[in-house]
């Protein structure tokens, strides 16, 4: 597959209806025949890889992927691993950095790399020159002279080539940085037997991710030490363990070389940062420091007081243990970046929003100042709370259909895309409806039935077209009771311009903006911590929501900004926020959805098939 291949099959995966060449050739910057060429090479790929899943092309009707159930985690998974084949610049980049920072010096120079990256001369000396760049970020200095070094705080560089790392799939990993990291297949098996008696010492199970990330750290401290940089200031925030000192023996047993002692106060500090295995013993067995527990007191009382809503009790422990491995990682000064937080802080815009809203009041929250990534799991732990709330309720939908399984998929996908809080949790047709003995006919917990044709049913029904318009699902919203006088709530568009130097001056001018024309009624501190811990990055764009008391008036703004500005390791250029004011809280689901319509049309939320998302997991 090459890259455009692999774009249109995630396309394809998730965008399950049925589309035309046409649209994905406008989509896609290119010729319809090239599309159909595509399509053609991607079912030739899955048939290499035995996958009975084809995209069909119907005559007179379109092109859809007609994916079996069962082969869907499968396909993702090839995808993936098929990542630095189909961009090898994100490769290359990888490479470069890991060679330059992690192999002896002899091989630091543009030739070596040249020569030994498949690539040439040209190519590797723009390469260090955006390294050089983006290093600087982070105060490390890489210069050009008869090698290439690379220098700075020692933490932070093993920081910046870890997070550089994770940037690839486990496969990558394996295939095109282990390598370098390694002298022989007996080196692999020290550090699987290093992991384990770390892993019998801490009396845990770590998880699977938390099993590749402290190898690799192993892996690359061991490379630093033996080409001569060395931690030598840390100290951990715990007295260090006995068995972390028989691990020190150990690894200068091994490599014959001499480990500092802070290298092991490092190390143990890791160790207490990663995630422990989920399991009946991890709950049961994890002790959590009393700060902990009184953090999770406050935030489930006010939980409480806010939403008139008990938190059972189911959630106590788990919160436990998210805010003390929080706590612990502060106090470590090492984040854990979670990938997936873009996409749960989009998904879940009306939910994070109106549980921020409480959270952000915890006065022991505030005070213990966690990293926005661990703000975000224990927002991701209580999404299943506020499923209590009722202006967040979730509907049920059964969708009607005597049409074939293309419209049937496409009507259920178009419904849950464009309605939050929405989902088709039933797909019949009108002959099961009636058939009191088909197992799928019962309507309980069903909120409303929607057919593709008129039903001579007594049960809340609407009928709407197949092509599922604008038109329908405002039909369909206007006839659920939360969405009633929501869904009509208008939001003033904001759109403007800023010309800025800095990141820190860009949150300052959008923030003189809102309180000069008294949008907000809040402090520049509050403001910046709520985007801190709010804001996330999708394409170009930074984007946050958030309700409460401060808000003066429910507005949508975008700024777009002259000139590029970095934040969260990636560049932006515009700035959309939608603030909601308090009297307008029962329609927090429809404004976000309004919000994410307006993003789709005026932002850019996506990046160039020619650009690296590189710093997907970078240190915050």
């Amino acid at each position: 597959m090459n890259i455009r291949q692999s774009l249109l099959l995630e396309y394809f995966l998730d965008n399950p209806a049925i589309t035309t060449c046409t649209q994905l050739a406008e989509h896609f910057e290119c010729s319809e025949k090239t599309i159909r060429k595509d399509i053609d090479a991607l079912n030739s790929f899955f048939e290499y890889e035995n996958l009975k899943s084809s995209i069909v092309r119907k005559p007179g009707s379109g092109v859809y992927f007609d994916i079996t159930p069962s082969e869907s985690e499968r396909t993702r998974w090839l995808l993936t691993n098929n990542q630095l084949t189909i961009n090898p610049r994100l490769r290359r980049l990888c490479e470069e950095l890991v060679v330059l920072t992690c192999t002896p010096p002899r091989h630091h120079t543009i030739s070596y790399l040249s020569a030994n990256l498949y690539s040439n001369k040209k190519q590797v000396s723009a390469d260090i020159r955006e390294w050089k760049a983006t290093l600087a970020q982070y105060r490390i200095d890489l210069e050009v002279a008869n090698r290439i070094s690379i220098t700075g705080d020692e933490e932070l560089i093993r920081w910046v080539i870890i997070s550089v790392i994770y940037s690839l799939p486990a496969q990558a990993i394996k295939t095109y940085i282990e390598p370098h990291l390694l002298d022989d297949n007996w080196e692999g098996k020290f550090y699987q037997l290093c992991l384990h008696e770390i892993e019998d010492m801490s009396r845990v199970e770590f998880t699977g991710n938390a099993h590749m990330q402290i190898l690799l750290f192993l892996k690359v401290m061991m490379s630093r030490i033996i080409n001569g940089h060395h931690v030598t200031t840390r100290k951990s925030i715990r007295p260090l363990a006995p068995q972390f000192l028989k691990l020190k023996n150990l690894f200068e047993e091994h490599f014959s070389v001499e480990i500092n002692i802070a290298e092991m106060h490092l190390l143990q500090d890791i160790c207490l940062c990663t995630a422990v295995q989920w399991n009946h013993a991890t709950l049961k067995n994890y002790m959590v420091q009393s700060q902990a527990i009184d953090i999770v007191r406050d935030i489930v009382q006010k939980l409480a007081t806010t939403f008139e809503r008990t938190v059972a009790d189911r959630y106590l422990q788990p919160l436990n243990i998210l805010v003390d491995k929080a706590l612990t990682r502060k106090a470590c000064n090492l984040a854990v970046k979670n990938p997936l937080e873009s996409n749960i802080k989009y998904d879940n815009m009306n939910r994070i929003c109106l549980l921020s809203s409480a959270l952000l009041k915890v006065e022991s929250l505030t005070e213990a100042n966690l990293y926005p990534s661990d703000y975000t799991r224990i927002l991701l732990s209580l999404l299943e709370y506020s499923d209590q709330i009722d202006y967040l309720a979730q509907y049920k939908i059964a969708l009607v259909v005597n049409y074939g399984i293309d419209l049937a998929m496409y009507g259920k996908y178009r419904i849950e895309k464009a309605t939050p809080n929405v989902r088709v949790a039933k797909i019949l047709n009108e002959h099961d409806l009636f058939d009191s003995t088909h197992e799928q006919a019962s309507l309980h917990g069903i909120d409303l039935l929607v057919a593709f044709e008129p039903l001579n049913i007594d049960f809340p029904c609407i009928t709407i077209s197949t092509a599922v318009s604008e038109q329908d699902i405002e039909a369909i919203l206007s006839t659920l009771p939360q969405w009633t006088l929501g869904y009509q709530k208008e939001a003033n568009y904001i759109g403007k311009t800023l010309i800025c130097d800095s990141t820190t001056d860009t949150l300052l001018m959008v923030y003189n903006d809102l309180v000069t024309h008294a949008y907000i009624d809040m402090n520049l501190e509050q403001f910046i911590r709520i985007c801190k811990m709010l804001s996330f990055v999708k394409g170009r764009t930074l984007i946050f929501a958030y309700y409460g008391e401060e808000i003066t008036s429910t507005n949508m703004f975008i700024y777009d900004l002259k000139s590029v500005f970095t934040i969260f390791g990636k560049d932006c250029e515009q700035i959309a926020l939608l603030l909601i004011s308090q009297s307008d809280k029962q329609s927090i689901t429809p404004l976000t959805a309004r919000f994410k319509n307006l993003l789709e049309e005026k932002c850019t939320l996506t990046i160039a098939p020619n650009e690296v998302a590189l710093f997907d997991n970078f240190i915050e």
